[in-house]
């Protein structure tokens, strides 16, 4: 009898933590990264990080990337679920080094044009923040 007692609080317990979760779940998917060789540019790296919603991946929470042709950063928060998202461009090299933050809910993105030398290897730093807090970052390697 004790036993099935003990069985029912931990069934219990885990049953409020699965529904505790389940509405931040897409928070704390991990991201995922695609880096391929430019199309515009001969020699460079373009690299996207991505946030989903759920393990399905079917429904993009936000994204932010590094192209190599005209150096751009961007940050795009596609999904209503109070994160927003963060990007960093880093040349390390030249001690250079650019920021975006898409921040105003689902829709919202932010570019920016950098100014890095061509074949340089450039850090992508892409999170989702909340409250300037960045959390699930992933830091891939593009070219310029």
């Amino acid at each position: 009898m004790r036993r099935l007692a003990r069985m029912s609080v931990v069934a219990v317990s885990a049953a409020a933590l699965f529904a505790a979760m389940s509405g931040v779940s897409y928070a704390w998917t991990q991201p995922l990264s695609l880096c391929e060789g430019s199309e515009k540019d001969a020699g460079g790296v373009d690299c996207n990080v991505g946030f989903w919603t759920d393990l399905s991946y079917l429904d993009k929470a936000g994204s932010g990337w590094f192209t190599a042709y005209g150096e751009g950063l961007t940050a795009w928060d596609q999904h209503a679920d109070g994160y927003g998202v963060y990007a960093k461009a880093t040349w390390a090299a030249g001690g250079q080094s650019g920021e975006v933050w898409a921040t105003g809910g689902s829709g919202d993105s932010k570019s920016v044009d950098l100014s890095f030398p061509e074949g340089a290897k450039i850090t992508l730093k892409v999170c989702q923040t909340d409250n300037g807090g960045l959390y699930n970052c992933l830091s891939v390697t593009a070219t310029a």
